[in-house]
């Protein structure tokens, strides 16, 4: 019984190895794709990969605990969770504790263990069968930190191997036996290792006779005349064939079955009888039968599987003869295949004096012979760059009968080296000798070169990450630390130590992310947009702050699907300092500018103190001597008589007279008068000045714009006074929160700027209002104005059309960036020789603004087009609008701009506003860009038609700007 089953186990190996050596040639291709993939795979894919496999990957100590383990290792072994698993040694899973202490050895020994098979039980006992690689990894003293390695069970592999045998003898034999009786009985031999097939025979059906013949059988229980068809219609047997269906049954079973099915019995009943239809180009030809005659359990439905599979073979055998011709045309075509293949197909000798017996073009191509003929004429060992390789294959092949995937260190016919993948299988002859290796052979030098490069790729990736200036995390879907760089840990003095895999989200690190909004920021970005913002103050642990420019962006798979977020941090505190000794320093400048007009300014009052002052000290000289004299009369007086008094008082009002006292007293009171109000007027210059040239802390307070606006004219009075007249429209604002004194530079640039584009003399007008929720500031001149080509530049740093020494270049460019840190706007409309308007909107209160809302006016009247973006920015000016004059142009800026808005012209050249409008509702933006249709054509059906294209509102020309600004509350508040 026991040879029977080593046959069966053999007849079914050779079968699985056969059919194994075809498949492989189909899958080769698919498995160089599928490996090249997962070389391209970031490290982040790797481990969701790792966590999906259903394999088990696991690290575990030098002292035999588990450090980290995947789910399928833990539920491989019957554990619930991984925690669980975690408690446990490793020695808990050994059948044998000996062979864990045999593994460790060979382990340390060679540093790497490759399909080592293991006796392993689960949480519960039950024993499985285990194939393990694991490596050791040492640091550079060679210690052992940890092991790495995945498992697999295999326990099913094993069992199934005794069958792969089985049916790969089977099927060797069928492809190699000539005779039909020798093949049959020598797959009846192999079966009867696998299960109880002593009673054995094949019944081949004709259909026109009806009858059955019989090519092979032996069977003890029933002595038929096998020489001679047989009619068996209402037999079990042909009750098989007929169904086409399989069939196992046992004595009682099958004794129901017969009454059942009105079936009669033939022969002596059967303790188990087990049936299979016989197919051939799913047409059923005869049945395969084999019964015990006193087991009732002799046969399972494993064994009806293994039968069925038996019978497909013993089909094609008994096919063959008639379809040779056939055969012979696939033979041809499966060679013309190996032929077409871009990787070698070989037949060799075994023994490391082997001899090719056979190969496909690509393989003479692959090492350089220009023939089949010319490759053939060689030795395995030839293409072989060192002789220990082809030794060591040999043996492998010997002891293990195949390999896969096996790499190899080969050469060409020139000598070049190169680098092999190769699957090959030993054929065996009946006795167990090796005959012959076929295999198949692929040169993977280009990809292990690139596998290569792609590992250099990732350590430049990982050097540039830590060496780049800017500041790099990344988050997972929830927010978690998954990379922190060299530079962050610069900024912020965190080692990523702290961070990384700590649980930690950025808001627990940095509390006042949230109060600045960062974390909106963070949460839009795993949305799938872009955000940013500048100047985000960035409070440290230690209580001090940076500033900061913050960029988040969605971290993508290669199916699209976002897995986390990026963030790109600059440091920009040092610039921001210099920004500030930048404006401190055109300050300046400008104070240098004016600096001759306030010494004027000065020099008028100290002129006519100081005159006031001499004149004074004469007053004083008279006054003194008056005094004197007025004392020398009184003496007089008191020693004369009475006659004498009124010669005194002429006297005394011919000298008062002749002094000029009366003119002296009034003259003197309006002179200190005047001398005070000259000292007030230089005080307030000097406090105005000091004030506007301070280089304090910026501090954001509520401050009066006009009272600034007053303050600058103080300063800069005397440039303007001689060139322009001021005419002020300062309405009733309320205060805002800024800082002062930097609005007081941007409109102090302005008005210069204002007066030097005067040539002669003109007007300055200063006009404030408040506008829904922001103040107004604007300052127009009557001067040469801007050149169109110019309007563009004037904010630029350093462009200036001034002469050389008359201007920096930095005024306007400092001036916008003072307005964009209050969140406000600038803008400019001037026309060559009919002057210049400068608008100024400030917000009443400091918005914190993470994106703006985007608009797209598409409109082919180009002055309808700038009065519809100007009221727009009015509305808000945070707002960003764009124009285009019709469908073709909208068209391409959509997709750069991505609006939130778009307001489109029904009638325009080109594409109409209909067919954008549906080419928006069909794109990306359906659910986030809102449509406005609108027309100055009188067309009923208009709204109608507006709305069916899925526009959110239609309106008439001329636009009622109330009803827009209602629409627009409509869609962003």
């Amino acid at each position: 019984m026991a040879d029977e089953r080593k046959t069966i186990e053999r007849f079914i190996g050779e079968l699985g190895k056969l059919r194994q050596r075809v498949n492989e040639l189909e899958a080769i291709e698919s498995e160089r794709k599928h490996t090249e993939a997962l070389l391209r795979k970031s490290e982040e894919k790797y481990r969701t990969l790792t966590e999906d496999l259903n394999v088990g990957i696991y690290r575990s100590s030098p002292e035999g605990k588990f450090i980290e383990v995947n789910p399928a290792l833990y539920k491989m072994f019957g554990y619930k969770s991984k925690t669980e698993f975690l408690k446990i040694n490793v020695s808990d899973l050994y059948q044998k504790p000996e062979d864990m202490i045999s593994f460790n050895k060979k382990l340390l020994k060679e540093g790497f263990v490759k399909n080592e098979e293991l006796q392993l039980k689960r949480k519960d006992g039950t024993l499985f069968i285990s194939s393990a690689t694991t490596a050791a990894i040492k640091n550079e003293r060679g210690k052992v930190l940890y092991y790495d390695g995945i498992m697999g069970d295999v326990t099913e592999r094993k069992k199934a191997e005794n069958i792969q045998n089985v049916l790969h003898n089977i099927l060797e034999a069928t492809t190699k036996t000539e005779a039909l009786g020798n093949l049959l009985e020598r797959i009846h031999a192999e079966v009867n290792t696998l299960m109880d097939a002593k009673n054995f025979f094949v019944g081949l059906y004709d259909e026109e006779s009806n009858t059955y013949t019989f090519p092979y059988y032996v069977d003890k229980g029933n002595k038929f005349d096998t020489h001679k068809p047989l009619k068996l219609s209402r037999s079990i047997t042909d009750y098989v064939r007929k169904s086409g269906e399989p069939l196992l049954v046992n004595k009682p079973l099958f004794e129901d079955f017969q009454k059942r099915k009105n079936l009669d019995l033939v022969g002596s009943p059967a303790e188990s009888w087990m049936g299979v239809p016989l197919m051939s180009d799913n047409k059923v030809s005869g049945v395969l039968v084999v019964q015990s005659y006193t087991n009732p359990e002799a046969y399972s439905q494993d064994d009806l599987v293994i039968l069925t599979f038996v019978s497909g073979h013993i089909a094609m055998a008994i096919e063959r003869k008639s379809a040779e011709e056939a055969i012979k045309k696939s033979e041809e075509k499966y060679r013309t295949l190996t032929e077409n293949l871009n990787v070698g197909v070989y037949r060799s000798t075994s023994g490391l004096k082997g001899k090719y017996i056979e190969v496909n073009s690509a393989m003479a191509k692959m090492f350089g012979y220009d023939s089949k003929k010319e490759f053939l004429k060689i030795t395995p060992s030839d293409i072989y760059q060192a002789p220990e390789e082809r030794a060591r294959f040999s043996e492998k092949m010997l002891r293990e009968g195949f390999v896969k995937n096996e790499e190899l260190q080969l050469k060409r016919k020139d000598g070049t080296p190169i680098i092999c993948s190769t699957t090959a299988l030993a054929v065996k002859d009946q006795n167990g000798k090796v005959i012959c290796y076929d295999g198949i052979i692929e040169d993977i030098t280009e990809s292990k070169r690139a596998e290569e490069e792609l590992k250099k790729s990732k350590e430049l990736y990982s050097s540039i990450m830590e060496s780049i200036n800017e500041g790099i995390v990344v988050f997972d879907r929830d927010f978690h630390y998954k990379y922190w760089n060299r530079t962050m840990e610069n900024i912020s003095g965190i080692p990523r130590s702290e961070l990384i895999e700590s649980g930690k989200r950025p808001w627990d690190v940095f509390p006042h992310l949230i109060e600045q909004g960062v974390d909106k920021m963070m949460k839009q970005a795993m949305d799938g947009e872009v955000v940013g913002r500048e100047e985000i103050p960035f409070r440290l642990p230690d209580g001090t702050t940076r500033f900061t420019s913050e960029v988040f962006l969605p971290l993508r798979t290669t199916t699209g699907e976002i897995n986390g977020i990026i963030g790109v941090i600059r440091d920009i505190t040092e610039r921001k300092q210099m920004e500030q000794m930048l404006i401190q320093s055109e300050k300046m400048a400008s104070i240098g500018t004016i600096a001759a007009g306030i010494v004027h300014e000065i020099n008028n009052p100290l002129g006519y103190i100081s005159s006031n002052l001499r004149t004074l000290e004469k007053y004083d000289e008279k006054f003194t001597n008056f005094c004197r004299n007025i004392d020398s009369l009184l003496e007089e007086v008191s020693q004369s008589g009475s006659d004498e008094i009124s010669n005194i008082k002429d006297n005394y009002i011919t000298y008062k007279e002749e002094n000029n006292i009366d003119y002296l007293i009034s003259d003197m009171k309006e002179a200190i008068s005047e001398s005070l109000e000259g000292v007030e007027k230089v005080k307030k210059i000097v406090i105005d000045l000091k004030d506007f040239s301070r280089s304090e802390k910026p501090e954001m307070k509520l401050a009066d714009i006009n009272d600034g606006i007053e303050k600058t004219l103080n300063i800069i009075w005397n440039e303007l006074k001689y060139k322009s007249e001021i005419n002020r429209e300062f309405g009733d604002i309320p205060k805002i929160e800024c800082d002062i004194q930097k609005l007081n530079q941007v409109f102090m640039n302005l008005l210069i700027n204002a007066v030097q584009a005067i040539e002669n003399r003109g007007v300055i007008k200063i006009k404030t209002f408040r506008s829904h929720n922001f103040v107004v500031i604007q300052i127009s001149d009557t001067g040469k104005g801007i050149p169109k080509e110019n309007q563009s530049k004037i904010f630029d740093a350093f462009f200036t059309t001034k002469e050389s020494g008359k201007g920096t270049g930095l005024g306007l460019s400092i001036s916008l960036k003072i307005i964009q840190e209050h969140n406000g706007t600038i803008d400019v409309e001037s026309k060559s020789g009919e002057g210049t308007t400068f608008t100024i909107r400030l917000p009443l209160k400091k918005l914190v603004q993470i994106i703006e809302h985007k608009v797209l006016i598409v409109d082919d009247e180009e002055d309808f087009r700038d009065v519809l973006k100007k009221s727009i920015q009015l509305y808000d000016p945070s707002f960003t609008v764009k124009t285009a004059k019709d469908g073709f142009e909208a068209g391409e800026l959509i997709n750069s701009l991505k609006p939130n808005l778009v307001i489109l012209d029904i009638k325009m050249p080109g594409l109409n506003g209909f067919e954008v409008c549906r080419n928006i509702m069909s794109s990306e933006l359906k659910d986030k860009a809102k449509v406005i249709m609108i027309t100055g054509f009188e067309d009923i059906d208009a709204k109608e038609k507006s709305i069916k294209a899925g526009a959110f509102e239609f309106m008439k020309k001329p636009i009622n700007i109330k009803k827009l600004y209602n629409v627009l509350d409509k869609i962003f508040k």
